[in-house]
């Protein structure tokens, strides 16, 4: 039950970033703008301790070289999927909604996930 609630969130998450970009920013470039959006959903679940959350960790190792290139290849995973799925589908908010649903699912299914988990999570020194 928790996957299925994690899955609309994040769904749900996509286009609450979609419209606060485009709130501020007028974007006319679809891939740009998908590479945006997917850079900021990553960069934003940091700062927002999502990935904490997911990976149930109290410290989360994060440099932020690395962090950088990870928002940087969620943003290429946005235009990659998006280019793909905007044939289909033409309304933005939908848009967004499923790119975030797929990554998501897909990420969990091929082990991403608990991959990420393992390799950011390191135990509290005290």
């Amino acid at each position: 039950m928790m996957f299925y609630i994690e899955v609309l969130f994040v769904g749900l998450y996509c286009i609450f970033i979609y419209l606060y970009v485009t709130m501020f920013i007028n974007i006319q470039n679809k891939t740009l703008l998908l590479f945006i959006i997917g850079f900021i959903k990553h960069l934003f679940g940091y700062i927002l301790n999502f990935q904490q959350y997911y990976c149930n960790c109290i410290y989360f190792n994060q440099q932020y070289f690395t962090l950088f290139l990870e928002c940087i290849l969620e943003g290429f995973l946005f235009i990659l999927l998006g280019n793909c799925l905007s044939f289909i589908i033409k309304n933005n908010f939908l848009l967004f909604f499923v790119i975030g649903i797929i990554l998501h699912v897909l990420f969990e299914v091929i082990g991403f996930h608990s991959l990420f988990c393992k390799i950011k999570c390191r135990p509290v020194n005290i």
